[in-house]
């Protein structure tokens, strides 16, 4: 060529962009596993150590890796501890916003959030444990900067929007207070979110709708308009 430059054939010199994207695909899956192969092994450890009690080595020998690599993924045992955290917390908060966006009316609404609740504190008992504990730790037991409030509170407020819609279209009467309907059902999840985290209980999804009813019953509008 007139540049002097030669042109080597694709795979000699370099990959194409599509070979490049494989290749970083390839790279990243084991460093995926890896990833989730500690943050199993960390919600066992905390789950039954407590955040104290577990230590970086343990947790890294449960996974059946080195602590660098630990260090690398999360920086450190409080980073570890705040990705499980905020792991559990997100999940829940996406499946209650899935349920309250659905279609329906406000019973059908509230309970598929409540069974959204339900199902994932007994499919996630130890990160829902964890939760807990690190909510009622005395100051110093775990990480400071953890922000448990401004997650906790997301949850609170669709359940909270869900009694504004439903005062909104007449479902509900208009002398009860939303922010007060939306606090006592609210309490209910969170007292079975708990009793599941601690002793193990499993709330059947039937229960779900035979608490909301029970609950509506004072709360939905008369024929007196009410």
């Amino acid at each position: 060529m007139a540049s002097g430059v030669a042109v080597l054939p694709l795979g000699k010199r370099g990959l194409t962009r599509r070979g490049r994207t494989r290749r970083l695909r390839a790279m990243a899956r084991p460093s995926l596993k890896t990833r989730m192969r500690l943050l199993d092994a960390a919600r066992a450890t905390f789950c039954h150590r407590g955040y104290e009690g577990a230590s970086v080595a343990e947790i890294a020998a449960r996974a059946r890796v080195t602590k660098p690599a630990l260090y690398y993924h999360f920086g450190s045992k409080a980073g570890l501890y705040e990705a499980l955290v905020v792991e559990n917390l997100d999940e829940r908060w996406r499946r209650m916003r899935a349920a309250a966006e659905s279609q329906g009316s406000l019973e059908d609404r509230l309970t598929r959030v409540i069974e959204a609740c339900f199902r994932h504190a007994r499919e996630n008992r130890e990160g829902t444990r964890i939760c807990f504990a690190a909510l009622f730790a005395a100051p110093g037991e775990v990480p400071r900067r953890l922000s448990f409030m401004r997650r906790g509170r997301r949850n609170f407020d669709l359940v909270l929007k869900l009694m504004r819609e439903g005062k909104r279209r007449g479902e509900l009467r208009r002398d009860l207070d939303a922010y007060d309907l939306a606090a006592a059902i609210y309490s209910r999840v969170i007292a079975n979110a708990l009793a599941q985290a601690v002793s193990g209980s499993s709330a059947r999804l039937t229960k779900a709708r035979a608490a909301v009813r029970l609950f509506l019953q004072g709360a939905l509008r008369d024929g007196s308009g009410r």
